[in-house]
């Protein structure tokens, strides 16, 4: 089983009230990723920084697994964090 990770940055805007994704960046090491979503997190209402497996023999996805939250994001994602890594700073 040949299996490969790529790390995403989700980054939220708050718009009338509500959260509004914007596009995801994709990152191939978590060190940028965490960086670019620490950056982001300054300008924007939420951002999300996650890792998602695949396998590239069978093209299956695994759940992907969220390395940090910072500020407002999406509830689902609040239920799928990695607890000791919660970064909920103020927006």
């Amino acid at each position: 089983m040949a299996q490969k990770t790529l790390f995403f940055v989700q980054p939220y805007l708050m718009r009338k009230q509500k959260l509004q994704a914007e596009g995801a960046r994709t990152f191939i090491n978590d060190g940028e990723a965490l960086r670019v979503g620490a950056d982001m997190a300054r300008r924007r209402a939420g951002v999300v920084v996650m890792a998602q497996s695949y396998d590239t023999d069978r093209q299956i996805l695994c759940r992907p697994e969220v390395l940090r939250i910072h500020g407002h994001v999406p509830d689902e994602w609040m239920r799928n964090r990695q607890g000791d890594l919660l970064d909920r700073q103020a927006a």
